[in-house]
């Protein structure tokens, strides 16, 4: 009789066929994440160089101002590119928190960048210019601290956003991706007010900075 052999083959085939189907699906998947990721990552170098171009531009209006003369125009200007890109940078760390199971060591680290995100903003706000500096002073080292966590902070991000681990469960659907209750949690803790004075910190503490040669200005 050939029912058996033909049954035999009519499921090896039926078998070969979802498998090979859960493997091009999770391929796909996998890719489309990734690039996904990488506009991500591109859209935060651009919100970087916009609060760098933005933080210049504020500083190099404070310096050559008159005492007397009011900032009028520019001050407006510079505070609403801060507050673009600001918003910009928030709409990233939504997409992180929503896409990722995070350690209690990244929720502290976005929230801290995101407390350092405000600096700009809120100086230009005071109409006060943000005085941070990539070399050491001895007069300013508080200034210089701050640009560093900033920077440091800025690659964790990046570092973060080109980092996933996809975990797969046969016959299930990947399970890296936090749950409703999760996301919501994640993104409290970032978001949380509390951290606005020692983001400084944390940064030091978790990046481990102070074990980093500082050097030259880069």
């Amino acid at each position: 009789m050939m029912i058996g052999p033909l049954v035999t083959v009519a499921v090896s085939s039926l078998l070969a066929w979802l498998i090979g189907t859960q493997i091009a699906y999770r391929w796909d998947d996998v890719k489309r994440r990734r690039e996904l990721d990488l506009v991500a990552v591109t859209e935060f170098y651009r919100c970087y160089g916009a609060f760098l171009r933005t933080w210049r531009m504020w500083n190099a209006h404070k310096r050559n101002l008159d005492p007397g003369i009011a900032p009028g125009g520019v001050q407006w200007e510079c505070l609403e590119r801060a507050a673009v890109v600001e918003g910009d940078f928030e709409g990233i760390l939504i997409k992180i928190v929503s896409e990722r199971k995070l350690k209690s060591r990244d929720l502290l680290l976005l929230g801290a960048f995101r407390e350092a995100c405000q600096c700009l903003r809120e100086r230009i706000r005071e109409d006060k210019e943000l005085r941070w500096f990539s070399r050491e002073r001895p007069e300013a080292m508080a200034e210089f601290r701050q640009h560093r966590a900033f920077k440091a902070l800025a690659m964790y991000v990046v570092a973060l956003l080109q980092v996933r681990r996809t975990t797969w469960v046969i016959g299930h659907r990947r399970i890296d991706r936090p749950s409703e209750s999760e996301q919501i949690a994640a993104l409290l803790t970032v978001t949380l007010r509390v951290r606005r004075r020692d983001w400084v910190e944390v940064a030091e503490c978790k990046l481990h900075l102070h074990e980093l040669a500082t050097g030259e200005r880069r």
